[in-house]
């Protein structure tokens, strides 16, 4: 089986019809003179959700108006959104989770429960993924003697996605019991094959479980085509949600599994506010048992949903192509600076992974950026810089001052 990486950002650009986009920036409250370019630490809210936050926070003072509407319909509603977002045909198989973290930990809660388990050795995860899906998995793997194997990511920028890619096919294998990687690694941007993972997985009786935080958005999602297991992501970076909730979808393997805890809210017939006093016994269909406590979340559910509203109306394919346009001729100019970055057709268009030459300062950079109102993010050594639908030349051409102001110190140094 080989690596389809390189066809991948083909796809992500010819797959719509649609007007490109422009800058968004009108649409949010950004501050004129900032350059904010580190949406993959926090994306910032549209203004009309703030507004459909202040209505509901309007609402909730008077509490006589919360309604069986607002416990279960308004969920309803979000989840059908998130199900249109990622090519999902049944809302029921979507879960509302306050964190990445507790998507994933029913995973963990579940693994116990894979066909075979007794003969699986290990747990592939990729090195320097985020920590959440490793710390996650640590007790159970121990419990159930499987080892955790991280899949090094390989030196070389101009391949670096294809040789990960068959790094981690080749890792999967009849004795895996689970494999955990994102569609878009969270530093580097690199940009993962994750239908080749699905396929190979299902091949080897192993589960597929898809980090989507950092690329579900921006980056076009096919539940149907790609077949995870499951696909966990929070809201807050590219989902144009708020802080403290997101959305797991899972598979027909979680159908009757074990939930992180019990809610009324998650059993059948739980909508039905009269008969709440009389104890169920079953939960509400498929993914619905692993709602968090409280998965009304009347104020998040209706910031996220008017958030998702926007991006529906812009589509993922039609960002990201945005964003490929405006990166073109910056990348360009930092190549010429002696910055290195990964290749296009290795990673996804909105985050970059930014090597400084061996004559910058990396702290001094730090601290031009500051001063001239350039916000990205350092992860390790490298310079992460995460653009989004509301940037714009601008925003680009300050980044690029920046460098080239601590690049010339260093020459002349």
């Amino acid at each position: 089986m080989t690596s389809r990486t390189s066809d991948l950002p083909v796809l992500i650009m010819a797959d719509f019809k649609d007007e490109p986009l422009s800058c968004q920036k009108h649409l949010f409250g950004i501050e004129s003179d900032m350059h904010y370019l580190n949406n993959a630490a926090y994306g910032p809210m549209l203004s009309s959700s703030k507004e459909s936050g202040i209505e509901m926070l309007n609402l909730l003072s008077n509490p006589q108006q919360i309604t069986s509407g607002l416990h279960f319909d308004r969920p309803a509603e979000l989840r059908s959104q998130i199900a249109q977002l990622i090519n999902c045909s049944d809302k029921d198989c979507i879960a509302i989770i306050p964190a990445q973290s507790y998507g994933m930990a029913v995973v963990s809660n579940n693994l116990h429960r894979l066909p075979g388990i007794e003969m699986k050795r290990d747990i592939v995860i990729l090195e320097d993924e985020f920590p959440n899906d490793t710390y996650a998995l640590q007790r159970t793997a121990e419990i159930l003697g499987l080892a955790i194997r991280a899949v090094p990511c390989p030196e070389e920028l101009n391949t670096v996605a294809d040789c990960w890619n068959e790094r981690v096919l080749a890792c999967i294998t009849a004795e895996t019991a689970l494999l955990v990687v994102p569609q878009v690694h969270w530093v580097k941007g690199v940009l993962l094959d994750i239908d080749a993972f699905a396929v190979k997985c299902r091949s080897v009786g192993a589960l597929c479980v898809v980090d989507g935080t950092q690329s579900v958005g921006v980056v076009p999602f096919d539940i149907e085509r790609t077949r995870p297991d499951a696909l966990i992501a929070c809201a807050y970076k590219w989902l144009m949600g708020p802080y403290s909730i997101g959305f797991a979808y899972f598979g027909s393997f979680f159908d009757d599994g074990v939930p992180v805890e019990e809610t009324w809210m998650n059993r059948v017939d739980s909508d039905h506010l009269a008969g709440i006093m009389t104890l169920k016994d079953h939960y509400r269909p498929r993914a619905q048992r692993y709602n968090m406590g409280e998965m009304s979340q009347f104020l998040n559910v209706a910031i996220w949903s008017a958030g998702l509203r926007q991006l529906l109306e812009w589509k993922p394919a039609r960002v990201a192509a945005y964003i490929s346009e405006l990166t073109v001729e910056p990348l360009h100019r930092l190549s010429m600076l002696g910055c290195l970055t990964i290749p296009p057709t290795q990673r996804a268009a909105h985050i970059i992974a930014l090597h400084l030459p061996a004559c910058a300062n990396t702290q001094r950079l730090l601290e031009v950026l500051e001063r001239r109102r350039v916000k990205v993010s350092l992860r390790g050594v490298i310079i992460r810089v995460a653009v989004n639908i509301f940037n714009d030349t601008a925003d680009l051409a300050a980044l690029v001052d920046a460098v080239q102001e601590v690049v010339s110190e260093g020459r002349n140094l």
